[in-house]
């Protein structure tokens, strides 16, 4: 092995990063998902007993 030469990732090394940095990315955007949904519930005013049916 020569110094100062990086040598090439195998090719399916390449797809294991590849699908490591997917899932990573829709965990992203589910969490950001959840928590603007959960934002946007709490910031809705809570109903009054008289506009609810009984």
């Amino acid at each position: 092995m020569a110094y100062g030469r990086a040598e090439p990732l195998p090719f399916w090394l390449t797809y294991v990063f590849s699908g490591f940095a997917v899932v990573m990315a829709l965990i992203a955007v589910s969490l950001a998902v959840l928590l603007c949904s959960r934002r946007k519930r709490r910031s809705r005013p809570p109903l009054d007993r008289a506009s609810c049916p009984s």
